[in-house]
């Protein structure tokens, strides 16, 4: 079953991946051409260069108003996504309990970005991104696939010292 899992985990994670190349590329072909239309622009209120290009799109946020614009951390996120899933995909090749176990905080704190983004897209922007809610969905789905992996791993270490 933990094969199952990890699989499973690789999977959606280079799912997430490839929506963070994506992303990045959306972002990229903007700044070189401010007419550019991307793929998964449907209308004004359904865009997602709309949520890449807003102040949300960089440092979540966050980090351009706490560490300035042109601080080396102000970065698209979809390279955090890049590397989140990066990581997360080399989870699916490890049984270790606590790289799992750190999986697990990584995927608490991607959900509560979800949430975060979400409520941007909703409130904020009101704007409906397809590859955001497509990220979100797959940050969901590896929250609970790391969290049944942990749980099995505990469950074998526990036989183990039987």
């Amino acid at each position: 079953m933990t094969k199952l899992l990890n699989d499973a985990l690789v999977f959606f994670s280079l799912f997430g991946l490839g929506l963070s190349f994506y992303s990045y590329i959306i972002e990229l072909s903007v700044e070189m051409d401010e007419n550019y239309v991307a793929s998964c622009d449907f209308s004004e209120h359904m865009s997602c260069t709309k949520a890449f290009k807003s102040e949300y799109g960089k440092g979540f946020g966050i980090l351009g108003r706490l560490l300035g614009n042109d601080s080396v951390f102000n970065l698209p996120n979809s390279l955090y996504g890049i590397l989140f899933y990066s990581f997360l995909a080399t989870v699916g090749f490890s049984d270790s309990t606590f790289t799992t176990t750190i999986a697990l905080g990584a995927t608490v704190l991607s959900n509560c970005a979800s949430v975060y983004f979400a409520s941007i897209l909703i409130f904020i922007l009101k704007d409906l991104c397809v590859v955001c809610v497509t990220i979100y969905v797959i940050n969901f789905i590896n929250l609970i696939l790391v969290y049944i992996k942990l749980g099995r791993l505990r469950q074998e270490e526990k036989l183990k010292q039987n």
